[in-house]
């Protein structure tokens, strides 16, 4: 992984992203995107030193997570910028590589110790069944019909504002938007895990 070069740190809102998931799909269903009025697009977040402390620093203003709110919301932030940049790796349980379950699973037991099955299909049974995009809350786990083998395909968590973390076949662990086409169009429900926990 490249250290990236020492800059201001420069939040950019309204950008596509370009991004895969766990399975294959089409060229034309990645990258049919649309803008995000609200999308973090973590390649246009240059990092001073790559100081991930400032990137959890604008994730808690951007998701106006404050000082009064559940502390667990603050220990699932702080655990998944800590795979910021982790690249993709199929069945890859670590930092330095990690798939989509996996990146799921290690950081929801690691901030708010609730213990997951390792496969996004096996996640896919835990929970409360969420059906709509509209009804999500922080700490979710949302899932996506990006395979022909396996369903769901893909799994990630939801941050608020449309926003979601995820471990990409392309990108590694990133975050990206539910306004993009080919995500809202695959998305296919969420398991809320204990909600006194995390939403």
């Amino acid at each position: 992984m490249q250290k990236l070069s020492p800059v201001r740190v420069i939040l950019l809102f309204s950008f596509s992203t370009f991004i895969a998931s766990c399975s294959s799909s089409t060229y034309t269903e990645k990258y049919n995107e649309q803008t995000a009025s609200n999308l973090l697009d973590f390649e246009s977040i240059i990092k001073l030193d790559n100081d991930k402390a400032q990137v959890y620093k604008s994730l808690i203003k951007i998701l106006k997570i404050t000082n009064n709110s559940n502390p667990n919301k603050k220990k699932l932030l702080a655990e998944f910028v800590q795979y910021l940049d982790t690249p993709y790796k199929y069945g890859g349980n670590s930092k330095n590589g990690i798939d989509c379950s996996a990146f799921t699973q290690q950081v929801i037991n690691n901030s708010v110790g609730i213990k997951l099955p390792r496969t996004a299909r096996e996640q896919f049974k835990v929970g409360k069944r969420i059906n709509k995009i509209e009804n999500l809350k922080f700490g979710d786990l949302i899932y996506f019909d990006t395979s022909r083998i396996y369903y769901p395909g893909h799994v990630g968590i939801y941050l608020g504002k449309n926003l979601f973390a995820h471990a990409s076949t392309s990108r590694g662990v990133i975050i990206s938007t539910l306004e993009n086409n080919y995500y809202s169009n695959k998305f296919i429900g969420a398991s809320r895990l204990k909600a006194k926990n995390i939403n």
